[in-house]
């Protein structure tokens, strides 16, 4: 009967979702999967939305909706009083705000130009044309600085697009893997296995939202935190700092203050917490590559990589999101439930990464 119910209400939701149209860990912290996150209070301010069907398509072609719902059944909605069923009124992480979120981020390219530690950056609009520079480093075009400039094009159309198809695969698992570890809801025993709990948290488990006091940076001049926000992690990725919230706010705005002012907005509205992910994973900040361009084979390794023993592959990308904590130590669970991750979605995806570099435990940290 139990999963009688479940088929049912899964394609109830399928049907409705059709008409319709970084970071501390949580992987410890499960004894109450049914902790209610807070739910802001305003109105997220949206982007703007061009017409941009058709851009999902590559990601189309390696997930369907069906797909999505095997691989995260137990995500945010999910309720133990409902036998872990997603409650439609409660779903958040929904096929269709993903794949808007895609449409929404092929649209944008930005060129990232460097000369030293000081940084340009131009975004385009694609859809009108519109170009404008987002950030500029006073110093960017000072006359003593006389470094060579160093310039990247990020195309965000290229998200799961680059690459065979055994590549983008991989690209889509890792992407997967990592955001489902930012938000796990599993334990070792949970229903479905530990790795279907992908997505089941939209904020930072355990953190009292009415603080003020953690993941604000006060000595940022370029982001400065806005008195009584809270800049924990939200989203797939956990996006966390105010300086993380007002990049990202430019990079969708071209205003920083947007997500300063409203960091709440992330965990209101699913497309953006989807877009926040998609602009880590394919940003890169230096001196970290992107993790896209580490899962595609864009990234070759410095000398000092080399020396410190930074590799292309999967373990990179974890290097990238939480190496600090997470890498140049003994393997650990944290690890361990990001490799667990990609290795059940590359199973789904009906591919495998039979020469993965796959942990960074003898990968120094990015400096």
């Amino acid at each position: 009967m139990k999963f009688t119910r479940l088929a049912f209400l899964l394609t109830l939701f399928s049907f409705l979702s059709f008409l319709s149209s970084c970071s501390d860990d949580n992987l410890e912290e499960k004894k109450d999967p049914t902790t209610e996150n807070p739910k802001p209070d305003q109105e997220p301010v949206k982007p703007d939305t061009p017409d941009t069907s058709g851009n999902n398509a590559g990601l189309k072609e390696l997930i369907s909706q069906q797909q999505f719902l095997e691989l995260f059944p137990y995500r945010y909605g999910a309720e133990q009083s409902n036998n872990w069923i997603v409650n439609p009124s409660k779903d958040f992480f929904t096929y269709d705000a993903l794949m808007k979120a895609t449409d929404l981020m092929a649209d944008i390219k930005v060129v990232i130009e460097r000369k030293g530690w000081f940084q340009k950056i131009t975004r385009t609009k694609k859809s009108t044309n519109e170009t404008k520079v987002i950030k500029e480093d006073a110093d960017f075009s000072a006359s003593w600085n006389t470094n060579v400039t160093i310039r990247q094009e990020v195309d965000y159309a290229d998200f799961i697009r680059s690459g065979s198809l055994e590549v983008r695969k991989r690209e889509l698992a890792a992407f997967l893997a990592n955001i489902s570890h930012e938000t796990t809801g599993g334990w070792s025993t949970a229903p479905g296995g530990a790795y279907s709990w992908g997505l089941h948290f939209r904020e930072e488990v355990g953190y009292d939202s009415n603080s003020t006091t953690g993941y604000r940076d006060e000595n940022n001049k370029d982001y400065p935190p806005v008195a009584g926000k809270s800049y924990h992690g939200r989203g797939p990725i956990q996006l966390s700092w105010n300086y993380n919230y007002g990049q990202i706010s430019e990079f969708l705005y071209g205003d920083k203050n947007i997500l300063l002012k409203n960091p709440e907005n992330v965990a209101k509205d699913a497309v953006l917490a989807f877009q926040t992910a998609i602009w880590f994973w394919m940003t890169p900040q230096a001196p970290k590559p992107s993790c896209h361009a580490v899962m595609v084979g864009k990234w070759v390794p410095a000398q000092v990589d080399i020396n410190e023993g930074r590799k292309p592959g999967f373990g990179a990308t974890i290097n990238i999101i939480n190496g600090a904590l997470e890498c140049n130590k003994a393997d650990n669970d944290k690890t361990q439930s990001r490799r667990g991750f990609y290795q059940r979605y590359l199973t789904v995806l009906n591919t495998s990464d039979p020469n993965c570099e796959c942990q960074c435990d003898k990968m120094q940290p990015f400096k």
